[in-house]
């Protein structure tokens, strides 16, 4: 996600995912492209994008994952 403060605390499905148990940590996409955190620390690890941000914000986001 672009803010995982943001997302904690607005964005529907990762609230009730973090409510239920389901979501234990948040990392934002931008710390993941830059390398500051890992999107997975194991193959069977979940990644899920929740963008709460602007569409311009996505394609960059996008853009960055893709030359990846």
């Amino acid at each position: 996600m672009d803010d995982p403060v943001t997302a904690a605390e607005h964005a529907g499905p990762v609230v009730d995912a973090l409510r239920t148990g389901l979501l234990t940590d948040l990392v934002g996409l931008g710390d993941v492209l830059t390398g500051r955190a890992m999107a997975r620390a194991a193959p069977g690890d979940i990644v899920h994008c929740n963008s709460v941000g602007l569409g311009i914000q996505d394609a960059v986001q996008a853009a960055k994952g893709e030359r990846r």
